[in-house]
């Protein structure tokens, strides 16, 4: 690995921990303030909301040769809101800062993929690099959560905040370092799409849907795993504990799977990867219903965690070689892959909630795990149809 892709590298882990852990941080520090849950959970839907709309000023905002100066202002904007949100006097002021906060990650992670998948020189293997950009990404959020809760715990809510502060301003530093990338313009990309309609219509390409398709049910299914788990863990009588040693194993077959899924990708197509992981993370959701002993879900969340982070790396790597980059740019086709993870992770708890409440917990996660896996092949197939008619148009018989 190079001078230039280190870097890249550090900077990615330096501003992972600061873009994921409000989501520990925040619902720990407005319990610490007497909230209650219901609020905690409208305020965290708030600032999820704003991180999902600022994703869609990418397109208009991203440029390669600009990407580090948006990179230096969006950082330093989340690192002074992280250090100044504990000061906030009020509920309003608290969240108003906080949605600054998320806006700001939201447009910067977008950005950095872009930045980095623009950055692939050719003849780079393209499903290696984003191993690796998973694998660090994942390093990132697993330490923040250890880190922000032990500074909460042992020293401050103000020390905790401080930390997002730190590691963002760590990254800005590391990016006035870094090379600055060559401009890249496609003519027959819109330079500027104009509203929702242009960007409806640089999106329209089969490649990049069966990479958000992929991707949004395999957010679903962490999503469903990870949010409920606890609920249904505390139902089978297993402790707080129990359940932050699964979880940790969860993490950290995460982080330490992606790296070596994009070493060893090269010997099956993108698609079958991402169908077998989806299955194994399918057949692992249904399984956990049906489970009461704490060594065998251990074991599942090391087989889903592993599923979990094949399909990460199939679909980063299917962003940057199946995606018909003369007709979508960079930043709509990253500012989409982002925003349907948000999407996914917005509506999935609330459906996953209301089919608990109905069914009971265990029955939903196999309800979820069998819907989401048939929805996920029956779009496979309509992406599969749309491949075929798209390549019928191109080619022109003699």
């Amino acid at each position: 690995m190079g001078h230039s892709a280190l870097r890249e590298n550090l900077i990615l882990g330096a501003m992972s921990g600061p873009s994921s852990t409000m989501v520990l941080l925040v619902p720990l520090y407005m319990g610490h303030l007497g909230y209650e849950v219901q609020l905690i959970g409208f305020i965290l839907a708030i600032t999820s909301a704003a991180t999902l709309a600022a994703r869609f000023a990418v397109p208009r905002l991203y440029r390669p040769e600009r990407s580090r100066i948006l990179l230096i202002v969006m950082l330093t904007v989340g690192g002074v809101t992280f250090g100044t949100l504990p000061y906030m006097p009020g509920l309003l002021t608290f969240v108003m800062v906080m949605v600054v906060n998320r806006a700001a990650y939201g447009i910067a992670t977008t950005c950095f993929l872009a930045r980095y998948l623009d950055a692939l020189s050719e003849g780079t293997n393209r499903r290696a690099a984003m191993g690796y950009f998973g694998g660090v990404q994942a390093a990132g959020y697993t330490t923040s959560n250890a880190l922000v809760g032990l500074l909460a715990d042992f020293i401050s809510f103000e020390a905790a905040f401080l930390y997002g502060t730190v590691f963002s301003l760590f990254a800005v530093a590391l990016l006035f370092g870094a090379r600055a990338l060559p401009p890249r313009q496609l003519a027959s990309t819109p330079a500027h799409p104009t509203g929702p309609r242009a960007w409806l219509r640089e999106i329209r390409d089969p490649g990049l849907w069966g990479v958000l398709n992929g991707n949004f049910w395999n957010t679903v299914f962490h999503t469903v795993l990870i949010s409920f788990f606890p609920v249904y863990a505390v139902g089978i009588g297993m402790g707080p504990a129990q359940v932050g040693l699964a979880r940790a194993i969860y993490s950290t077959v995460n982080a330490v799977a992606r790296p070596i899924a994009g070493l060893v990708m090269g010997r099956f197509s993108l698609m079958h990867t991402t169908v077998g992981g989806l299955v194994v993370q399918a057949i692992i959701l249904a399984s956990v219903g049906f489970v009461d002993s704490f060594g065998v879900i251990a074991a599942l969340f090391l087989v889903g965690g592993t599923g979990r982070a094949v399909v990460l790396v199939a679909n980063s790597a299917a962003l940057a070689e199946d995606v018909d980059e003369t007709h979508v740019s960079r930043g709509s086709a990253t500012s989409t892959y982002t925003a349907t993870q948000d999407v996914a992770g917005i509506s999935s708890p609330a459906a996953g909630g209301l089919m608990a409440g109905a069914i009971g917990t265990g029955g939903m996660f196999v309800a979820v795990g069998s819907i989401s896996l048939v929805a996920y092949l029956a779009g496979c197939a309509v992406v599969a149809r749309w491949r075929a008619q798209v390549r019928n148009t191109r080619v022109k018989p003699f």
